[in-house]
């Protein structure tokens, strides 16, 4: 779709904005995934609020221990 287009044309890293005006950035090198999630994943906020409601508590809206 048109989100692999625009990884394609811009790199690794894809920064961009949601609907609120909130900044969403989009990585896929491996080595960038492993900063944000095991190196710096304190420094990181995770947008679980606006997935909980469809997916339930667990590992991927967890924040913590639930």
């Amino acid at each position: 779709g048109s989100e692999m287009c625009i990884r394609d044309s811009f790199g690794d890293i894809v920064y961009a904005t949601d609907l609120t005006g909130k900044p969403l950035y989009s990585i896929r090198h491996p080595d960038h995934i492993h900063e944000v999630l095991v190196t710096r994943a304190a420094d990181f906020e995770k947008r679980s609020k606006d997935l909980s409601t469809f997916l339930g508590r667990g590992l991927l809206t967890s924040d913590g221990e639930f």
